[in-house]
């Protein structure tokens, strides 16, 4: 570097980048093909031909060279390397491993997990496995825990899941965590980039839910196939069973099978006779027992979505 700063910067003068670019261009060409090595005292390309028959193709090719830099799985179950979070599977976190940088992509060791990632370029951007979602959802205890890693990697998508989940939690506030959980699986069904292009075209429709993010994607994209229930024709119409205006399921839903009363199953009437048969009496010494009557309503949360 030192002898091309002081063999040609140092020694012309150029006026604009075209300048500089045609000067070099003859310069290399000088000092290549014409002029002697001082070292050697001989045209470099004549010696480069002399030493082409004992020249050896190299063991790696260069899309298989990677740097190696040691990482450590952080508690977010992620690798931190130049401000891109690349994930992890969350039984790998603390775990000390070696990050290989190819020139496309990124393969983290990490004891026995292992993960590769397409490199990435934009400053802070961030790459998460579809697998290592399911994990990470499914690693974490207690319903709210999993409703919340499960909103944060939808709201990772960016601007338009925060305005699309925004909608969605004021026009449904009773059964829009129902939605998060089809959401959450269609993203890890399609991936990113459909996610993003199906809130997008919601929310210029105004088409706030998870069935019609399930009809724009069954729609547009080919691959992979769209899940059970999906469909690329209209959405079904909407009954009321939700008990108000923003918030409804579509009559042909198949949370609706998950309803006490749409599951439970009568035994026959002879089964029944048989049991009362020999069952104890009343009075001695057997526990009277409370029917109560199922409940048709839809099994929310507890906690009502907060």
């Amino acid at each position: 570097m030192g002898w091309v700063k002081g063999s040609f910067f140092k020694q012309r003068r150029f006026f604009d980048g075209a300048d500089l670019l045609t000067q070099l261009a003859e310069w290399r060409s000088e000092v290549n093909t014409q002029r002697p090595c001082r070292a050697t005292n001989v045209i470099p390309a004549v010696r480069l031909e002399e030493e082409r028959p004992r020249l050896r193709a190299v063991k790696i090719a260069p899309a298989d060279l990677a740097l190696r830099v040691p990482v450590v799985v952080g508690p977010t179950a992620a690798v931190l390397h130049e401000t891109h979070p690349y994930s992890m599977p969350p039984d790998a976190i603390g775990i000390p491993g070696t990050l290989f940088l190819y020139r496309d992509r990124v393969r983290i060791v990490a004891g026995r997990f292992e993960a590769v990632h397409q490199r990435l370029f934009e400053p802070h951007a961030k790459s998460t496995l579809p697998e290592h979602r399911a994990q990470h959802v499914a690693a974490v205890s207690g319903k709210r825990a999993k409703r919340y890693l499960q909103r944060e990697h939808l709201l990772a998508l960016g601007a338009s899941a925060l305005e699309y989940l925004t909608e969605l939690t004021h026009r449904r506030p009773q059964i829009w965590l129902r939605d998060v959980d089809r959401l959450h699986a269609l993203l890890a069904t399609y991936g990113d980039d459909a996610m993003r292009a199906a809130f997008a075209r919601g929310l210029a429709e105004q088409a706030i839910g998870a069935e019609y993010i399930a009809h724009y994607l069954a729609a547009t994209v080919t691959s992979p196939p769209p899940i059970e229930g999906d469909r690329t024709g209209h959405p079904t119409a909407r009954s009321s069973l939700s008990g108000h205006p923003g918030g409804s399921l579509s009559t042909g839903d198949p949370r609706l099978h998950d309803l006490p009363s749409a599951t439970a199953t009568t035994a026959p009437r002879g089964g029944r006779v048989q049991a009362a048969a020999g069952a104890p009496r009343r009075g001695g010494g057997a526990k009277r027992s409370a029917w109560t009557r199922q409940s048709t309503a839809l099994p929310f949360d507890a906690d009502g979505g907060q």
